[in-house]
């Protein structure tokens, strides 16, 4: 209902180093199911519900959530579990907030 928050961690866009590693895949969360997740946020933005999500910033992932703020989340463990590196692949995309975050945000 409106005032609500939801964040959400869904399993990211299959890649290389998910298909490999069969503990992040499980269940195979797949297209589909992102764009039924994508559907169901907007939703819930429509109704004063208030979201956030952190996932894989492949561009077919991300475009499914056009109109929403998506920062790009610059630090990260990327495709090496255990090693820092300068460009994680993934994205944070949330329903509300405008301001500028230093370069790496863009609105869709």
């Amino acid at each position: 209902q409106s005032g609500d928050f939801v964040f959400a961690d869904p399993p990211y866009q299959p890649g290389r180093r998910e298909l490999i590693n069969d503990h992040y895949v499980g269940g195979r969360f797949s297209f589909e199911d992102h764009r039924r997740l994508a559907s169901a946020l907007q939703d819930a933005k429509g109704r004063g519900v208030l979201w956030a999500m952190t996932t894989s910033a492949h561009p077919d992932i991300v475009a499914l959530f056009r109109g929403n703020r998506v920062i790009k989340i610059p630090r990260g463990t990327g495709h090496r579990p255990g090693i820092t590196v300068r460009n994680s692949g993934e994205v944070l995309i949330a329903s509300y907030g405008e301001e500028e975050d230093e370069g790496n945000e863009r609105v869709f």
